[in-house]
């Protein structure tokens, strides 16, 4: 696809997952192609929008099994704060 293709698509839908979501006809009337070409650009769509969402699923166990992240820090930080208090008493 084409820098001009793909500015257009990006004004009109703004995210990836806006695209993915979107109906064909909506695409087709957007870049004024055809209802088969605007079906490949779905499908194009919501593959790298799935892909993109795993790779994020990935990276979140892997920081959980870490311990790394905002909740864990955040039970941490709670956990040291009370420990924190006790010792005041």
């Amino acid at each position: 696809m084409g820098e001009k293709r793909a500015r257009a698509l990006t004004k009109k839908f703004v995210t990836l997952e806006n695209l993915a979501n979107a109906q064909e006809a909506e695409i087709a009337e957007c870049l004024h192609v055809r209802a088969n070409d605007a079906a490949q650009i779905l499908i194009e769509a919501k593959k790298v929008f799935s892909e993109q969402a795993e790779k994020k699923q990935s990276q979140m166990r892997s920081l959980k099994e870490s311990g790394t992240t905002k909740e864990i820090a955040a039970h941490k930080e709670y956990i040291s704060t009370l420990a924190d208090l006790a010792g005041e008493e």
